[in-house]
Parts: C-alpha cells; sequence; structure tokens
C-alpha cells in the first residue's frame, strides 16, 4: 500500500486499454455499416428482360433468364410443370397455373398502381403462354401491351430474383 495510487490502478488501466485495441477503430465500424448499406449494382439486359408471349415444351425445360424470374416471382416450379405437361397430368397443370396466377395478382395489385391489371399465365396444349389481364376482364398478349408494361414485369420478375434489400443501382443495357 505504499505505492502511489496511480501504480495500483496502473493494472486495470491497462486491461481497459487492451479492450479498446481488440475492438475496430471506429473508421473501421463506419466502413462496415456504410458498407452493408451500399447499393448492388445490376444488369438489366436483354435476357433478363425478353418475355414472349408463348414457350413451348421445350424452352420451359431449358428456361430464359426472364422466364425463370417470372416463375420465381409467380412460385412456379418449372420443372414441375414440365413433368406434369409430359405426363400429362391435367389437374396438377390447371392446380400449380391456378397458384401461379395467385401469386402473379397478389403481387401486381400491390406494385402496379396505375391501373387493375396482373400478369396471368395460360397452358394451352403443352405450351405456356403470358397474358395481361386488366381488372375488366379483358387479356391481351404481352406483346400487344406498351414496352414500358413489357419491362416493369419484366423488371419486377428480375429484381424479385435477386432477392436485394437496399434499393440497386440498374443498369440498362438496351444494344
Amino acid at each position: 500500500e505504499s505505492a502511489p495510487k496511480y501504480i495500483r490502478s496502473l493494472p486495470d488501466t491497462l486491461e481497459a486499454q487492451a479492450s479498446r485495441d481488440r475492438q475496430d477503430r471506429p473508421t473501421v465500424v463506419a466502413g462496415k455499416i456504410l458498407g452493408a448499406r451500399r447499393p448492388r449494382f445490376l444488369l438489366f439486359g436483354d435476357a433478363e428482360r425478353s418475355l414472349e408471349n408463348s414457350y413451348e415444351l421445350s424452352e420451359l425445360e431449358t428456361p430464359t433468364n426472364a422466364l425463370k424470374n417470372l416463375a420465381g416471382l409467380a412460385g412456379l416450379d418449372l420443372g414441375e410443370l414440365v413433368a406434369a405437361l409430359r405426363e400429362e397430368r391435367r389437374g396438377e397443370v390447371h392446380g400449380l397455373r391456378d397458384r401461379a396466377n395467385q401469386t402473379l395478382r397478389e403481387y401486381f395489385d400491390e406494385h402496379w398502381k396505375q391501373t387493375g391489371l396482373t400478369v396471368e399465365l395460360m397452358v394451352s396444349g403443352t405450351d405456356l403462354e403470358l397474358y395481361v389481364r386488366e381488372a375488366n376482364g379483358d387479356y391481351w398478349q404481352l406483346d400487344e401491351r406498351s414496352d414500358g408494361l413489357r419491362w416493369f414485369v419484366a423488371l419486377v420478375a428480375y429484381l424479385h430474383s435477386e432477392s436485394i434489400a437496399t434499393p440497386p443501382i440498374l443498369l440498362i443495357d438496351e444494344a
């Protein structure tokens, strides 16, 4: 007890400093926070936006990116659909289509604010067809609608497939 007070408190002071030294510096902490908030850059190219009116069975087996994205948005497993079509299990085909259309209807009700419309999938023989259905019950093939609407459908499907939390910076390739 003859040692001065500052000498007696030295072990605690050194332990506290060692603890601070083990922590990240404020600049590192800030960098981690900002890095997590940084938006991703996404390329929305032709492969992601080219939705066709109709897809044959062979095209469903090796779907385009745009079709995979739309099927993902709809919760439609294209592999299951192909198997049901090949094995002519029409009831299963109708069930898959109806569940997918319900999912699409709910999504577009929430995200398309201009007029009441949705994208609907129909099956004709072994072809999968894409339609736009208006609130009044009219159906239009996808290519009969504006470029803006077709791009919007492909874009929301693409963004859904990317599972992003922070809005991205979107790069659009029109080449």
